[in-house]
């Protein structure tokens, strides 16, 4: 689905468009959108909000009108409309990756409710796209969440065959090899993740070193992007407690 902005042909009949019913025509159901999505790009949502509604009630199932309300939706941050918005889209056509991949990742930010859907809808996306590195790694997260520890490590290591120079992916697998007991592969990942000013990184492999009791590495990986203070309590307690029985109980004191 195209969300660019309109040309300026096409930005013309703008205004007419949100004023006049116009035809309930496949062409001129198109044009509604197209002048949605230009109100969209332009930062106009509800105008945008009330072309796409319109659009709706003349053709329930406009596969453009569905899938472009439900980004914007999304980027609005109204995930349990753009929820819904994107399961009637995906109604109509089943093989839009992007729909799949985007209602996957809403459905893993509502947390274990929201976990199988996710991981269907992930399974779904790369059915349709196989090499899509971002949705490897994202399944494999949700999988680990929901306790299938084999398969997760699968998606992962396919995740960093994808894109060997993604920081996040590189120390994803590091942290599901901890997980899965095996320290010193998840060690050798860990210090062979790229340089990344990625705080979800860094944040993992603090996590990571600190279990793996190189506390040197956590440190330096931690301060290298972010500022001690940035870190989550159960975290930052944790590695003053590393900290303390490794006999550094002024660091310890000073987290």
């Amino acid at each position: 689905i195209d969300r660019s902005a309109v040309d300026q042909a096409t930005e013309r009949p703008l205004e007419a468009a949100m004023a006049a019913p116009g035809p309930a025509t496949a062409a001129g159901l198109d044009a509604l959108v197209d002048a949605a999505n230009a109100l969209s790009e332009q930062g106009r949502h509800a105008e945008a909000e009330r072309l796409y509604e319109r659009c709706l009630a003349a053709a329930p199932r406009h596969f453009a009108a569905l899938g472009n309300l439900a980004i914007q939706e999304m980027e609005l941050g109204r995930g349990a409309r753009a929820v819904a918005l994107y399961e009637r889209a995906l109604e109509v056509n089943p093989a839009w990756f992007e729909g799949n991949y985007n209602l996957a990742n809403l459905y893993a930010d509502q947390g274990p409710e929201g976990e199988a859907r996710a991981i269907l809808r992930y399974r779904m996306a790369l059915a349709i796209r196989p090499a899509d590195a971002d949705a490897c790694n994202n399944l494999s997260i949700c999988l680990s969440r929901a306790g299938q520890l084999r398969e997760a490590l699968d998606m992962a290591k396919r995740a960093v065959r994808l894109d060997k120079a993604n920081a996040l992916f590189v120390a994803n697998l590091a942290s599901l090899l901890y997980e899965a007991g095996d320290a010193a592969k998840a060690a050798f990942f860990a210090r062979r993740v790229p340089a990344s000013a990625d705080a979800a990184v860094a944040r993992l492999l603090t996590t990571l070193f600190t279990d793996l009791g190189d506390l040197d590495a956590a440190d330096r990986c931690f301060r290298a992007v972010c500022d001690t203070a940035q870190l989550e309590l159960p975290l930052r307690l944790r590695f003053a407690c590393a900290m303390a029985r490794r006999g550094r109980p002024a660091e310890a004191r000073a987290l």
